[in-house]
């Protein structure tokens, strides 16, 4: 199975908002192939727009299995926070201080294209919210002071630049 092409911030795909999936069979190969991806970079999220398709799935390692969600909506969040330091595929290196609820709660179409209810705390609960957050054009560094932003955009800009 072939590896697929993580895209790196300032790419624009990245801050679109995901569409739905209408059926789990026009993803099928889409989350195979991302699966496969995950983890040939020993990552433990990707979601969709970071490969460059503008839909709403995302997979997830949880020990040495993979599970695919789409069209996610979280339904319920805790009060209490946590903070954690996260990265992300398409921002190679960076590394971010961000603050999330502790405990979700999501409901998510699985890749047996059953609906579910799912409940998930600390990491979990970290890696689902990221994931998603993908899913609507919400990045990482959303989380940061905008001269932190403004400094990793014009530094990405040129490596993207330079990559041509």
């Amino acid at each position: 199975m072939e590896k697929l092409e993580i895209k790196t911030y300032p790419n624009r795909i990245l801050r679109k908002k995901a569409e739905k999936v209408n059926n789990v069979e026009e993803v099928e190969e889409l989350i195979d192939k991302m699966k496969n991806t995950l983890e040939e970079v020993n990552g433990i999220g990707l979601a969709a727009p970071q490969v460059g398709v503008s839909k709403q799935v995302f997979v997830v390692k949880d020990g040495h299995h993979y599970y695919a969600f789409m069209n996610p909506e979280i339904v319920e969040k805790s009060e209490e926070t946590t903070k954690t330091q996260e990265g992300c595929l398409s921002f190679p290196g960076l590394w971010v201080d961000v603050d999330r609820p502790k405990k979700v709660k999501l409901k998510a179409l699985t890749e047996d294209g059953e609906r579910m209810l799912l409940e998930a705390d600390g990491v979990g609960a970290v890696v689902f919210q990221h994931e998603i957050d993908h899913l609507f054009g919400n990045l990482l560094i959303d989380k940061l002071p905008f001269s932190k932003k403004i400094k990793i955009y014009f530094k990405n800009l040129f490596n993207e630049k330079r990559a041509d």
